[in-house]
C-alpha cells in the first residue's frame, strides 16, 4: 500500500526567490500610500482637499505619493495574492491529490483575521477584501492564461462604468443623498473634529470611529470597487505566473521593453488626472467618481511597469544585498503587514498624533518602518523558517504545528 501523504507547508528550498523579492518591494510600497490612512481622517485619502495643507511640501508629498504609489503597490501585491493561488494549489494536489479544503480553510482564516484587524486596527485592512475575492477566483486557477486575462480586462473595466453611471445619476439624487456623499467626501470641521477627537481616545472610542468606516469600505466599497478591481488583479497574476513573468523566465529585452511602454503610460495617465481633478478644484462632482478613473487605469500599468523593473534586477542580481532584505520581508509578508498597522496605531492613536502630522513629515515614519522591517526581517529569517504569524496561519491551515527553528 501507497503510503499517505500529508499535507503540509512550503519549505525553504522551494521558494521562488524573485515572487519574495516582488512581495516585500510590495509590502514596503503599500505604507507609502497606508501612511495617509493612519495619519488622518479617511476622508483624505480620497481627497487631499478635505484635511489638511497642500501648500509647499505637503503638495509634492501628495503629488509624488498618488504618481508612484496610489493603487500601484497594492496592485502588485493582488497579482502576487493570485499567483500565489497557483503556486499553493499546484503543491498542494502534487503532495496530497487534494486542495479545495485545505484552500478554503486557510482563505477563512484570513478572512476571519482581515475582519479583526480592519476593525480593530486599521479601516484599511486589504486581507479580508482579498480573502473573500480568493474564494471564487480559486474556481479560475486552472483556465488558460488567455481566458485569465480577458476575463481581467473585463472585470477591471466594471468600476468604471458603476462610476459613470453614479456620476451621471447625481443630478437625480434627493437633497439628503447629496448630503450623505458631500459629507464623506468633504466633511465639515465639526464632523473633522469628531473624527480626530475618536482616534485619539480610549482603545473603544478608537474601535467605535474606525468600526463605520471599515464596515463601508468592507460593503459598499467592496461591491463598487475592491471585488471588481482584485479579482481582476489576482487573475492578471494567474496569468502572469503561468507564463513566466512572475517567475523571472522571460527576456532581459522583455521586461526592458514592458517597462518603457507601461511606465510611462501608467504615470502620464495619473499625471493627467492630477491636472484634470486640480482644475475641477476637487469637486464633489467630478472629483468623487470620475476624478479618480486615470489612475485607477494607470496604475495598472505602473504595476506591470515595476514589476518588470524588479524582475530585471532579479535576473540581472542587480543590488543584491538589497535584495535579500526584500525578499525576508516579503517571506514574512503577514507579520509585517500586521507590524505596519500595530506601530503605526500606537504611533497616531497611542500617542496622540493622529491628525496632527502634516503630510511632509509621514514619509519619515515610512522610512523608519522601512528601515526596521529590512534590519529584523533577515534576522528573524536567519533563526526560524518563518514569520510569527505565518506560523500560525499554517498551523491553523495545516492543523499541526510547522517546524520553526531552522
Amino acid at each position: 500500500m501507497t503510503p499517505s501523504i500529508k499535507a503540509r507547508p512550503v519549505v525553504e528550498k522551494e521558494r521562488i526567490v524573485g515572487l519574495d523579492v516582488l512581495r516585500g518591494f510590495a509590502l514596503l510600497g503599500i505604507l507609502i500610500v497606508n501612511i495617509q490612512a493612519f495619519a488622518m481622517p479617511s476622508a483624505a485619502y480620497s481627497n487631499p482637499a478635505a484635511f489638511g495643507s497642500l501648500e509647499h511640501l505637503n503638495g509634492v508629498v501628495w503629488v509624488m505619493t498618488y504618481v508612484f504609489a496610489d493603487q500601484k503597490f497594492m496592485s502588485i501585491f493582488s497579482l502576487l495574492f493570485g499567483a500565489g493561488i497557483c503556486l499553493f494549489t499546484d503543491r498542494a494536489t502534487k503532495r496530497t491529490g487534494r486542495t479545495a479544503k485545505l484552500y478554503y480553510r486557510r482563505t477563512l482564516i484570513l478572512l476571519l483575521l482581515g475582519i479583526a484587524h480592519g476593525y480593530l486596527l486599521f479601516y484599511g485592512d486589504i486581507l479580508a477584501i482579498y480573502a473573500v475575492c480568493a474564494l471564487w477566483v480559486f474556481l479560475m486557477r486552472r483556465r488558460s492564461p488567455r481566458t485569465l486575462i480577458v476575463t481581467a480586462g473585463l472585470l477591471l473595466g466594471v468600476p468604471t462604468i458603476l462610476n459613470l453611471l453614479v456620476s451621471a445619476s447625481m443630478s437625480a439624487m434627493t437633497k439628503q443623498d447629496l448630503a450623505g456623499l458631500a459629507a464623506d467626501w468633504a466633511p465639515s470641521a465639526e464632523q473633522l473634529d469628531h473624527v480626530v477627537q475618536g482616534m485619539r481616545g480610549s482603545i473603544a472610542q478608537q474601535i467605535a470611529t474606525r468600526a463605520p468606516v471599515t464596515a463601508t469600505l468592507q460593503t459598499v466599497v467592496f461591491v463598487m470597487f475592491f471585488v471588481w478591481r482584485v479579482s481582476a488583479m489576482m487573475l492578471l497574476g494567474m496569468a502572469l505566473y503561468k507564463t513566466g513573468v512572475l517567475t523571472g523566465r522571460r527576456e532581459n529585452a522583455w521586461y526592458a521593453k514592458t517597462a518603457a511602454i507601461t511606465l510611462p503610460l501608467g504615470f502620464g495617465l495619473t499625471i493627467l488626472g492630477i491636472v484634470l481633478n486640480f482644475r475641477a478644484q476637487w469637486s464633489l462632482e467630478y472629483s468623487m467618481f470620475i476624478g479618480g478613473l486615470p489612475n485607477y487605469w494607470g496604475s495598472v500599468a505602473t504595476a506591470l511597469g515595476y514589476i518588470a523593473l524588479v524582475s530585471l534586477a532579479v535576473r540581472n542580481h542587480i543590488l543584491p544585498a538589497v535584495q535579500v532584505r526584500l525578499a525576508a520581508v516579503g517571506r514574512m509578508a503577514l507579520t509585517n503587514y500586521l507590524i505596519q498597522s500595530l506601530l503605526c496605531t500606537l504611533l497616531f492613536n497611542g500617542l496622540g498624533l493622529f491628525g496632527a502630522m502634516p503630510r511632509w513629515q509621514q514619509p519619515l515614519v515610512v522610512a523608519g518602518i522601512w528601515l526596521l522591517q529590512l534590519w529584523w526581517s533577515p534576522r528573524w529569517l536567519a533563526r526560524f523558517r518563518m514569520g510569527p504569524c505565518e506560523w500560525l496561519w499554517r498551523a491553523l491551515t495545516y492543523g499541526r504545528m510547522p517546524s520553526s527553528p531552522k
